[in-house]
């Protein structure tokens, strides 16, 4: 299951991405929940502390244009956040 914010790169709700992972949860279902956008350096730990996993694109692009390339600096600071879940 995906919760996305409203457009490409708007933040999730978290109250609705929590609804998900409670709904997920009384299921019982074994279906991984991901966050669909709105995933950056400053928000992954907050998201995957719900979500199984995140899909990631407009927060790894210079200037957080979907058009622009990936930064390598904003690649580093994201999976620096990650790295600090896998501890």
């Amino acid at each position: 299951m995906i919760v996305s914010g409203s457009a490409t790169g708007s933040a999730v709700d978290t109250d609705t991405l929590e609804q998900a992972a409670a709904a997920c949860s009384e299921r019982e279902l074994s279906t991984p929940l991901l966050v669909g956008s709105g995933v950056a350096s400053e928000s992954v730990v907050r998201l995957l502390s719900v979500a199984d996993g995140a899909i990631v694109g407009t927060a790894l692009k210079e200037g957080e244009n979907p058009t622009n390339p990936v930064s390598v600096d904003r690649v580093e600071r994201l999976m620096t956040a990650v790295e600090t879940l896998r501890d």
